[in-house]
């Protein structure tokens, strides 16, 4: 693995190829697993290993080429369905299933520190393997939503439907929830409510959330609040209690959470009207790396919305962390951004570099431009 990266390294001229390559294998980085990093994560791990400045640029550029190679062509095809998930950096040496799933939450939920889907299903992955049944129940509600995932979305489901039986039957996850623990009646309400390896029960599944946010479950919290304001939980003043409950858990730093009472107090539903309170949510959120949060700051400082002065610079900001975390909506805004050089510097490259990115993601409004350009049927 090292021998690998330090060949690719000292093709690129990089200098003292071996001591990075040997930096970058302590973390059990392949070349693969940097290619399919984000940028942020890149920037990050580079700085970690002390690559000089010239030696960074390179590297950080072949990388992104490759990354982009690899987007343009088409996936070979897998016989394994079960490496919707690379285990990767710290995570593969932890033999510790309990600080797996430990770890595995902070990257998954934010509390504060910071959203990363990756990491959180690469620390989750390792649980699982260990015989943890929390971080298995967890990695099977991550992979039946996509989060943290590559390859074939249906090599991932049957994957989620394999961990989410493996974590009920041999890992004990009924006998921990039955017992009362509010970890195991969170995970085992995650997987009744999306029906994963098990018949879906919704009212079951609220029960469990319900139980576990009272014993002070933030995570359930957040659940809890949303089978409320779908009306899948029957209370007295739904909207007030689900605005309750999510608050409680945005104070606890769940980054969903916040992006949801950021929505209640913009809409003024079940709790007084106040868009400043909910800008202010909305970038905590953001700054956690919700990217669904950081394209909508982008759309309020592009049109003003939420009280905000429109910045279209600032729009362009925003727009270009949700772009990097992969949200097709924002990157289709930012190949506007740069087509109309609204907040940047006019660049059509750039702008189709972006729009034939999120057309690859389904964004209609990509596909749209595209089409007018010619470039597609």
């Amino acid at each position: 693995m090292s021998a690998d990266l330090e060949q690719r390294l000292g093709a690129m001229g990089v200098m003292n190829a071996g001591a990075y390559a040997g930096k970058f294998a302590e973390d059990e980085w392949t070349w693969e697993a940097l290619v399919e990093c984000g940028d942020e994560k890149l920037d990050a791990l580079v700085k970690r290993v002390g690559m000089k400045e010239g030696s960074a640029l390179t590297f950080t550029g072949k990388v992104r080429e490759a990354r982009e190679q690899a987007r343009l062509e088409p996936a070979a095809p897998s016989n394994d369905a079960h490496q919707s998930v690379r285990v990767h950096g710290a995570a593969a040496r932890e033999t510790d299933g309990t600080v797996c799933f430990a770890e595995g939450c902070r990257w998954l939920y934010g509390f504060g520190e910071g959203v990363d889907y990756p990491e959180a299903a690469s620390y989750l992955k390792r649980g699982a393997q260990l015989g943890h049944a929390l971080s298995a129940a967890h990695l099977a509600s991550i992979l039946m939503e996509g989060r943290g995932v590559r390859g074939n979305p249906k090599a991932a489901q049957l994957e989620a439907t394999m961990w989410a039986m493996r974590s009920c039957d041999a890992m004990g996850l009924h006998d921990e929830a039955s017992r009362g623990d509010a970890g195991a009646r969170l995970a085992l309400g995650l997987l009744l409510q999306a029906g994963i390896g098990c018949e879906m029960n919704q009212a079951l599944a609220v029960n469990h959330f319900r139980a576990a946010a009272m014993a002070g479950d933030a995570v359930a919290m957040n659940c809890l609040a949303g089978a409320v304001e779908e009306g899948l939980a029957q209370v007295d003043e739904p909207e007030a209690t689900a605005a309750d409950w999510y608050r409680k858990a945005a104070e606890a730093g769940v980054a969903q959470a916040q992006s949801n009472y950021g929505l209640a107090l913009m809409q003024g539903k079940g709790v007084p009207k106040d868009e400043k309170g909910a800008v202010d949510w909305f970038v905590r959120a953001a700054d956690q790396g919700d990217p669904d949060v950081q394209n909508w700051l982008g759309l309020c400082y592009q049109d003003g919305r939420c009280g905000v002065l429109i910045d279209d610079a600032e729009a362009a900001r925003w727009y270009m962390r949700a772009a990097d975390s992969g949200d097709a909506d924002a990157q289709a805004e930012l190949g506007a951004a740069y087509k109309e050089g609204r907040g940047v510097e006019r660049d059509d490259e750039k702008a189709l570099d972006y729009f034939m990115t999120a057309a690859d993601a389904g964004s209609q409004a990509a596909l749209d431009e595209l089409r007018n350009r010619g470039l597609t049927a």
